[in-house]
């Protein structure tokens, strides 16, 4: 019997063999698909696997911008078919790591650290929102030292310097106070002057000021709180920073609530901090007609802040104001009324009787009175009568600042008006920009202010 017909049969069989495990052996080899298996893992969500067959792969695969930057896409996709919350993570550090390693290979790719310090900018979130800081503050110094690195490569974007000058703030924010002062102060800083300079030329400069205005608040504050020491003069100059900086984006074509109520804010740290000069005013809306009290120029704030409440018992308009850091509302009320109606026996034409009876009846309300405004004239003698008064101190053991104004402006019309205002507020300052601003449009003492200033020949300021 002939062996050809035997060793032809075990040729044939190895080439079965060969035909079933060729290719794969081969897939393992080729680079074009171990990039495509790559890729797919990422999507599907195995990013440890991929990272281990990263780790084994060619050079020419692991140092490939290109392949480098599409894993951090689909790392992206997988990302965005998850829920919301903690499970984004490790797409996220997939995605941030690749883009990452794109840019060193590539220091031009400014697209893969924009993408690499937004995909930061997420885990920085996640961090915050599960209160876990600790970490947060390694994500924050990862976008600081990526983001300089990138910086130092010429042609940087102003998104990225966007997003740097954001993770200086957030590096700021969740860093040991006492124990990285002088660094902190530098974050903050670096953050705020970074954001200035792009804004003019950004496509939203309100936006891009207004967080800037934030960041040099966030300055002012940690240093007061910090070292309150009179030798500290950085919060003061923080605080100047955020005022000029909120003032630049209110300014600013399309500035919108968010910018005026920073604004307000900034206003306000800077008159609690003591800054003297011209700080200038809050930016208020006149309430419409329809809204208001005839007689009476009312204006509000135009950011947030001043909610109109719908029933405001016996009196014709109230509101209740509250602002970021407040712990409680201010009560702001306006009534109307007509001569023939009376207080205690006496009709509101005696606007001076009345003012210094209620003044005299509500303090006794006061459990313990800390100081008061005692009865004064606010008006002119042939022009409007307005009476004011004043009492602080402990009321159904809370404190209370409560002051009232009394007045008309001209007697032919058998009108007077009253205004309320009750700050229940555990620090209470009815000092603050927007409460004196409102009291003066309706007293119209702003439009006495700009006919004096429109006489000097000044220009009217805000």
């Amino acid at each position: 019997m002939s062996r050809l017909p035997r060793f032809a049969g075990l040729a044939l069989a190895l080439l079965g063999v060969a035909a079933l495990v060729g290719p794969d052996t081969r897939a393992q080899d080729d680079p074009k698909a171990i990039a495509r298996k790559l890729r797919f893992m990422m999507v599907g969500g195995e990013f440890a696997e991929a990272g281990e067959m990263l780790s084994n792969a060619p050079d020419e695969l692991r140092n490939d911008p290109k392949l480098r930057f599409s894993l951090g896409d689909n790392a992206l996709r997988w990302v965005k078919l998850q829920k919301k919350g903690a499970n984004l993570r490790p797409g996220l550090m997939a995605a941030r790591e690749n883009y990452a390693v794109a840019r060193k290979i590539e220091p031009t790719d400014f697209e893969a650290s924009v993408k690499a310090l937004e995909c930061s900018a997420r885990l920085i979130e996640i961090e915050r929102e599960e209160k876990l800081t600790d970490t947060a503050l390694k994500h924050a110094s990862w976008s600081v030292t990526h983001g300089e690195v990138a910086l130092e490569t010429e042609g940087a974007p102003s998104e990225l310097k966007e997003l740097l000058a954001v993770a200086y703030g957030l590096r700021a924010a969740f860093s040991p106070p006492h124990e990285q002062f002088d660094r902190i102060v530098g974050d903050y800083s670096k953050g705020a002057q970074l954001l200035a300079e792009i804004a003019p030329d950004a496509k939203k400069p309100y936006e891009v000021y207004g967080k800037a205005a934030g960041i040099s608040l966030q300055l002012a504050k940690f240093v007061s709180e910090t070292r309150p020491i009179p030798e500290e003069k950085r919060d003061d100059e923080a605080a100047k920073k955020a005022l000029e900086y909120a003032t630049l984006a209110c300014e600013s074509k399309g500035a919108k609530k968010e910018q005026y109520t920073q604004h307000l804010l900034a206003l306000r740290a800077a008159k609690r901090m003591g800054i003297e000069g011209d700080l200038g005013k809050p930016y208020m809306r006149e309430i419409e007609k329809r809204d208001g009290i005839d007689g009476l120029k009312l204006k509000v704030p135009m950011g947030d802040g001043w909610k109109r409440v719908p029933k405001a018992g016996d009196w014709d308009i109230f509101w209740e104001r509250q602002l970021e850091g407040d712990d409680t509302a201010v009560q702001v009320m306006i009534k109307v009324w007509e001569f023939s109606q009376n207080w205690g026996g006496k009709t509101y034409d005696r606007v001076e009787d009345i003012s210094k009876s209620r003044f005299d009846s509500k303090k006794e309300e006061f459990s313990e009175v800390a100081r008061t405004v005692d009865p004064e004239f606010l008006g002119e003698k042939k022009g409007p009568q307005i009476w004011h008064w004043a009492v602080v101190g402990t009321k159904e053991r809370r404190i209370q600042w409560l002051t009232e104004y009394l007045w008309y402006t001209k007697k032919k019309t058998k009108i007077s008006y009253q205004i309320r205002i009750i700050d229940w507020r555990k620090s209470p300052d009815l000092t603050d920009p927007d409460l004196v601003a409102f009291i003066e449009a309706a007293l119209g003492k702003d439009e006495e202010d700009d006919g004096k200033k429109k006489k000097r020949g000044g220009k009217k300021k805000r």
